[in-house]
């Protein structure tokens, strides 16, 4: 279980209503990624937290060791398997 205040990532983050609820019901903080510009308008509109419009492979941009979570909810498997592993492989460094 996360504490209060604590900051995920939301890789995928589409309209951002995952990061809304996660900060309304356990007051988390969040940032969400994702590379369609009219889910991060909606989102930065609508949302709470923060978003960017991004292409999720390449995450090199990211602070490493910032995150205490990162989460994403049926976008990654939309990827080639290759870009699957490489992609998990550099989130868990931003944990």
């Amino acid at each position: 279980q996360l504490p209060p205040r604590a900051v995920v990532l939301d890789w995928g983050s589409g309209c951002g209503h995952k990061l809304s609820w996660a900060a309304q019901l356990y007051g988390l903080q969040g940032f969400g990624i994702d590379f369609v510009a009219q889910h991060i308008r909606w989102a930065r509109a609508h949302s709470a937290g923060r978003f960017c419009e991004v292409d999720g492979r390449f995450t090199d941009w990211l602070p490493n060791d910032y995150f205490d979570a990162v989460m994403s909810y049926a976008a990654l498997c939309l990827m080639h398997p290759v870009d699957q592993c490489r992609v998990v492989v550099d989130l868990l460094g931003k944990l």
